[in-house]
């Protein structure tokens, strides 16, 4: 299959910065100090389409779908409580049994929600309710993320 006509690699933007910007498209022609200009202005726009400036105070271009990655979290029975991925930023949306399983999402709420139930009963069946809390830390690390699920799995 060939490659798609829309693709451009990073010497091609370079090539586009420097024609908007009077420099012509040659990169060999440009100057140590024009390359380097022509590079940090690339690098600054791929950075705006990844990760846009807000619009209006809090709210923030379009997010894209590639950067949401996801993952598997394998419970257990009798354990509320689990650590996230190192790298875990947050939760778009809710967490998800396999589809095999046929059970309504997980969904999001907050941690004084958890703590309240879990004090009003102890009951153990597929988790319904969830909420996402930073683990005490010293200072020393990234600042690790836990969930914590009611009611406790009653199974693996």
């Amino acid at each position: 299959m060939a490659e798609s006509s829309l693709t451009l690699g990073f010497p091609e933007l370079k090539q586009a910065v420097g024609f908007f910007l009077g420099k012509g498209t040659t990169i060999g022609d440009w100057s140590a100090a024009e390359e380097s200009e022509i590079e940090d202005i690339v690098q600054t726009g791929y950075r705006q389409v990844l990760y846009p400036p807000a619009i209006v105070e809090d709210i923030v271009g379009y997010e894209w779908s590639f950067l949401r990655p996801t993952t598997t979290l394998d419970i257990e029975a009798d354990d509320g409580d689990y650590d996230l991925p190192d790298d875990f930023g947050r939760l778009v949306g809710r967490f998800h049994y396999e589809p095999d399983e046929h059970r309504t999402s997980i969904a999001i709420v907050s941690l004084a929600a958890i703590l309240d139930m879990r004090s009003h009963s102890d009951q153990n069946s597929a988790p319904a309710w969830a909420a996402i809390r930073y683990k005490s830390a010293d200072g020393t690390d990234s600042g690790r993320q836990e969930v914590l699920f009611y009611p406790e799995p009653d199974a693996d």
